[in-house]
């Protein structure tokens, strides 16, 4: 059954198929722009009729009679063509190339690739080492997987590893390559490969081929692979210098030979004048990181020297707000001292009325008008402190000061608001009534009457026009 066809950038041709092996014959059309593929007891999956090409392939269309499928794969120019079963995928891969631009490693692959197609096993395996002895990948591919069927894995894994490396991307290199390194319990780097496989075929599993006996143990190569170096070596082993490349080669004649070959000087040159060249370029970065720590050394000492002077009017400055502080308590203290009013107890025992006995009629008429006068001064300036309080302060633009000279402020602030309430409270007991002030010159053995009589005597005998009225009364009388 054929199940699908893709044609890839490479100008190859992918027929999967749901069985292996695979057995196909194919020719090369008359007049070389045909492909024709013939297989016997086959099926073809509808949707796998017919697929558009690009490049050298212009398309591939599937002809079924009966049990037996012919597929036609049309050319846009002359060309040679490979194909060949892969048991991986089993799919045949069908290779298109042109003659005349062959190298001959490509020309000794195609020739073992045709010898693989008829089943010549050995032979094909002999023109494909041939190539691979040329570096060939696409050779190390096809024999890695001739090796893996024949339970080389060692041999096989070597080969395969190098096509990796050299650009091969056929699907079923990462399959073999899963199922080699399986056998030999390498699990994480099996399942690398079982997911480069899918991610290449869509294929949600990893397939396995059936192989014969592992006659390979994990240390021992059956066939030869020191010529597929998958790391550099610059010094091979006496045995294998035979298989060993010719860059290897040179490598091992300049360490065992004394003499050297005019081809070699000049590298040896080379080599002394780059480690020359590292020499000073150290001495270089020595001289410049010496001079860059004295250079700094220097500029720590000028940037010293500057540092000393503003050290000192930083003091000066320290101290001159100290002194400012020690000025704005002194301040806020006389402040202070100066707002503190005597108590109310205070004002009345210095207000003590002496006692009626001891005082006159003048003597008590004139302490009840200085009573009269405190009382009536304690008022004035009591209304006066009101309206001062009134009055909303100028908003003046705030200056920076110290934080000690501002708790001075606040404490003088706090002083004038309970000096306020002292005046209030002295403006309630301090109120003035007709009532009392009879009440206290009655106390005093003085009355009201008396004491208008007197004002009035006392302003008759200062005015000189009201005592000759007074007289001239007298007289009438």
């Amino acid at each position: 059954m054929l199940k699908n066809i893709t044609i890839d950038n490479k100008n190859r041709v992918f027929l999967f198929f749901k069985n292996f092996p695979i057995n196909f014959k194919s020719n090369l059309s008359d007049d070389k722009m045909k492909i024709i593929l013939t297989l016997n007891n086959c099926l073809v999956a509808d949707t796998s009729r017919m697929k558009q090409g690009k490049g050298i392939i212009n398309d591939v269309y599937v002809n079924s009679q009966k049990n037996s499928l012919t597929i036609y794969i049309s050319l846009n120019e002359q060309t040679g063509y490979t194909a060949v079963s892969l048991p991986f995928t089993r799919s045949i891969i069908v290779e298109t190339f042109r003659w005349m631009d062959l190298t001959p490693s490509e020309d000794t692959l195609r020739q073992g690739l045709l010898a693989l197609e008829d089943n010549i096993t050995d032979v094909a395996q002999r023109l494909l080492f041939s190539a691979s002895l040329r570096q060939e990948p696409l050779a190390a591919f096809y024999l890695g997987l001739l090796y893996l069927q024949q339970g080389k894995i060692n041999s096989a894994v070597h080969n395969l590893r190098f096509a990796e490396l050299n650009g091969v991307d056929v699907p079923d290199l990462y399959a073999a390559i899963s199922q080699i390194y399986a056998l030999k319990d390498q699990l994480d780097s099996a399942s690398k490969y079982a997911k480069l496989f899918q991610s290449k075929t869509g294929f949600t599993y990893s397939p396995k081929i059936s192989l014969a006996n592992i006659i390979e143990t994990d240390t021992v190569c059956l066939e030869p692979v020191s010529h597929l170096s998958l790391v550099p070596k610059i010094i091979q082993d006496k045995s294998s210098s035979k298989d060993t490349s010719e860059l290897a080669k040179k490598f091992e004649t300049i360490f065992k030979d004394t003499v050297q070959n005019e081809d070699e000087i000049p590298a040896i040159y080379k080599q002394i004048l780059t480690y020359v060249g590292g020499i000073v370029a150290g001495l270089f970065l020595l001289v410049v990181y010496l001079y860059l720590r004295w250079r700094q050394k220097k500029q720590r000492e000028v940037l010293k020297k500057t540092h000393k002077p503003k050290d000192k009017n930083n003091s000066s400055k320290a101290n001159d707000k100290k002194k400012t502080d020690q000025t704005a308590k002194l301040m806020a203290a006389r402040a202070y001292s100066k707002q503190q009013k005597p108590s109310i107890d205070e004002i009345k025992q210095e207000k003590t009325i002496p006692k009626p006995e001891n005082i006159n009629f003048e003597d008590k008429q004139k302490a009840i008008e200085n009573i009269i006068d405190v009382i009536r001064s304690e008022q004035t300036e009591k209304e006066a402190n009101l309206q001062a309080c009134d009055i909303e302060p100028d908003i003046k633009p705030k200056k920076t000061v110290s934080a000690k000279f501002e708790i001075a402020m606040n404490l003088v602030e706090e002083q004038r608001k309970i000096k306020q309430k002292n005046i209030e409270k002295l403006g309630k007991e301090f109120i003035i009534e007709t009532a009392r002030l009879n009440e206290i010159a009655r106390s005093l053995g003085i009355e009201k009457g008396s004491l208008e009589t007197r004002k009035a005597i006392e302003d008759i005998e200062k005015d000189p026009e009201k005592m000759q009225k007074l007289l001239e009364k007298f007289k009438k009388d």
